[in-house]
């Protein structure tokens, strides 16, 4: 009987040991200042990294600066990650301190690349998705053939002129046109300036298309300002405050298109585990970079085609000249 005990004991010992092993998966990430996104993420992260037996130390860089990121990077890897994500402030000035990073423990960057910092994958978004699904968007609740707008910050900026191709490519053979690329340099109240002027001055644009998260609130407020709500299609990028939420729901913001935040958490310790255990190379590619995951939130209150055309051509008489199949 007592040997029987010893066994099962032994047993249980040893399964123990073999589900600690299991766990014994120790991940880091380093942020960077956009607290937003990261605390949309955090939450996501740790629940997958519970369900898939893996440490977790995600840490915060305050002030969001190289130098700290750079010192809470060495931290994680004295602590015993096995892999490391990290989204750098300041990629170029930081090559050099990844670069050495990378020659001990599998590095990941995220959102920024230092392609020459020895990392072994990059997560970013893929800015012509972006702007495809953007174009979907406008497309899905707008008469084909009609001109919009689009907000941005840097027209000149690799990401809008990802968007802008994609997008254009998407609308011809809708015959939709983009009439006008809008910059705003990051100022939101000439963001807002812009919006007012080109509502007011040019009442055949049917839908206004923004670029940043900040764009989002101030189309809503240009458009709720000039009356115009419901008939200028409001397409945004980036997570939707209260107030666009309750828009939404209403039908004064037709579409939001963001990133999809449980998605960049599997995607990023996914990657990372990939990396701890040194399996499955074949999940990274061979240039290591990784498309993270967008989603599109589209309001359920929709305006008919018929409706919008009434609504133009009141404005707008002739409308119907340059809207194929318009009334």
């Amino acid at each position: 009987m007592r040997k029987s005990v010893l066994c099962l004991i032994s047993i249980l010992v040893c399964c123990a040991a073999i589900g600690a092993a299991s766990a014994d998966v120790r991940v880091g990430i380093v942020t960077d200042g956009d607290v937003e996104f990261w605390n949309a993420l955090q939450e996501a992260a740790n629940t997958w990294a519970d369900e898939h037996d893996i440490e977790l130390d995600l840490r915060i860089a305050t002030p969001p600066t190289a130098e700290r990121q750079n010192e809470l990077a060495k931290e994680l890897v004295e602590a015993g990650v096995q892999a490391l994500a990290i989204s750098p402030v300041a990629p170029e000035e930081q090559a050099d301190a990844l670069r050495a990073l990378g020659e001990t423990t599998p590095l990941v960057t995220v959102r920024r690349d230092v392609p020459e910092g020895n990392r072994r994958a990059f997560i970013a978004r893929d800015e012509s998705e972006a702007g495809k699904k953007l174009a979907q968007s406008v497309l899905h609740h707008v008469v084909p053939g009609l001109r919009i707008m689009v907000f941005c910050s840097n027209p000149e900026a690799p990401e809008t002129q990802a968007r802008i191709a994609a997008m254009e490519e998407v609308f011809e053979p809708s015959f939709t046109v983009i009439d006008g690329l809008t910059a705003d340099h990051g100022d939101q109240m000439l963001a807002f300036a812009n919006m007012e002027e080109v509502i007011g001055a040019r009442p055949e644009i049917a839908a206004f298309v923004g670029f940043e998260p900040y764009h989002g609130p101030a189309m809503l407020r240009a458009v709720t300002e000039a009356g115009r709500e419901r008939m200028v299609r409001i397409i945004g990028f980036g997570g939707g405050t209260d107030a666009l939420k309750a828009a939404m729901e209403q039908g004064a913001v037709h579409a939001l298109v963001m990133d999809d935040t449980a998605g960049w958490a599997e995607c990023i310790l996914d990657t990372l585990k990939t990396l701890a255990l040194d399996e499955d190379k074949d999940a990274i590619p061979e240039d290591g970079k990784i498309a993270a995951p967008l989603r599109t939130v589209d309001t359920e209150f929709f305006v008919s085609i018929e409706e919008q055309m009434d609504e133009l051509q009141v404005q707008v008489p002739w409308i119907s000249e340059v809207a194929p199949g318009g009334p």
